[in-house]
């Protein structure tokens, strides 16, 4: 009997099948090419790492995994499930070979020939033959997408709609980024790269995370708004492995790679926790809350701030505060706390609206900025930097409102 985990097996037999070479070794997984003893067959034998097979999480996706794999037996030519087994220390799934292991034989084979199929195709391709993260150089700019080709020569779409804003390639040049979906177009299998999928960033942890690679840390969950900003949720099995500061690095030296992958995204990230109450609070990073109000029932939270964090946990256009209630689950709505504050006279934005211009209150609003004194609490440079107003207009802004107090 063959045992998962970080060695390699090769030349090992399992249930008949000689290991030949590991193609492939995921977060979860270790894939070999075998073969037969008796009939020569090569197949693809998945094993998954010994530190899953005791997690009831694990289990419910394993069977998950099998049952959509029994779905599509039921179609000829289409990744046939030749086995599967899970024990206590072990769980396996024996997958037929495909022709030079090449994601276009497969999906050009004979039977491939409905779009139901190609999504399902796609889960077991990438787990089994190119472990979802991929590689490819330019090879030809057709707006508003890029055609790539990978090692193997198989042509890929980058669209314009699953690149970052930012993004922008020349003739050549390498592009990263994961297999979202496969389309079958007049017979011939359409490969859609895409850059902006939380399963890109996840792929690029893994790269960039010996950790995570191994298993010792577990990606609870990966939001994104492409090019401004990412939450990740992360979890260790060992006490010993602070999750944070092991997907940070030294100084941010691994976090960092991503980073410039990403076109200078903000990456936030936290530890998971089941406790709601503190996984709000640390989805808000990077603003110090004060109080949380939960209404389980509607997914509801009601959070206080401090006047000068409401802007943070609001965020540039409202992404800190979206990202946050994505990680969460829950509707996140954020107070200014003004029980510990003095009563002092303050003025709503509205009240200027005769000297302020319409757009220019509303762009304060969206950072958090309510009131009078919420904005003269900031300075000019800092509301030039969350709201994006030309520093003339703040100038401005500010001038007209601190006369008014002086007027009192």
């Amino acid at each position: 009997m063959v045992m998962p985990g970080p060695d390699d097996h090769t030349g090992q037999t399992l249930r008949g099948y000689t290991l030949l070479e590991k193609v492939a070794k995921g977060s979860q997984a270790v894939v070999y090419r075998a073969k037969h003893e008796i009939t020569g067959e090569i197949v693809a034998v998945k094993i998954l790492l010994p530190e899953y097979i005791q997690n009831a999480e694990f289990s419910k996706r394993f069977d998950g995994e099998v049952e959509s794999i029994r779905r599509i037996n039921d179609h000829p030519n289409i990744v046939p499930m030749i086995d599967h087994w899970r024990g206590d220390e072990v769980a396996v799934l024996i997958l037929r070979w495909f022709a030079g292991g090449s994601l276009k034989a497969l999906l050009t084979q004979k039977g491939a020939q409905t779009v139901e199929y190609t999504g399902k195709m796609l889960e077991r391709i990438a787990d089994v033959l190119h472990a979802a993260h991929g590689m490819g150089v330019v090879h030809r700019d057709v707006k508003p997408e890029n055609i790539l080709l990978d090692e193997e020569g198989n042509e890929m779409i980058l669209p314009k709609s699953e690149q970052i804003p930012s993004d922008y390639f020349k003739k050549g040049e390498t592009v990263r980024g994961v297999v979202k979906k496969v389309e079958l177009k007049n017979s011939q299998a359409v490969i859609v790269i895409s850059r902006t999928s939380s399963v890109f960033l996840e792929k690029l942890l893994e790269i960039e995370v010996p950790e995570i690679f191994d298993g010792l840390i577990v990606v609870k969950k990966i939001v994104r708004d492409p090019g401004e900003r990412a939450k990740i949720a992360v979890e260790s099995f060992d006490d010993r492995i602070d999750p944070v500061g092991a997907c940070v690095g030294m100084k941010g030296s691994r976090i960092h790679g991503i980073v410039r992958e990403l076109k200078n995204e903000n990456i936030d990230v936290i530890n998971w926790t089941n406790n709601l109450q503190l996984l709000i609070q640390r989805s808000l990073t990077p603003a110090k809350i004060t109080s949380i109000e939960l209404d389980d029932e509607k997914k509801h939270a009601t959070v206080y701030l401090k006047p000068d964090q409401v802007s943070l946990a609001i965020g540039r256009r409202g992404v800190n505060i979206k990202l946050a209630c994505e990680l969460t689950g829950y509707e996140i709505d954020v107070f200014r706390d003004i029980e510990d504050e003095e009563n002092e006279f303050d003025i709503d934005l509205e009240e200027f609206s005769d000297e302020i211009e319409p757009w220019v209150i509303e762009a304060l609003k969206k950072v958090g900025c309510d009131t009078a004194r919420s904005v003269l609490a900031l300075n000019a440079a800092e509301l030039e930097r969350r709201t994006d107003l030309e520093k003339e207009t703040i100038e401005d802004l500010l001038r007209i409102l601190k006369e008014e107090f002086e007027k009192e």
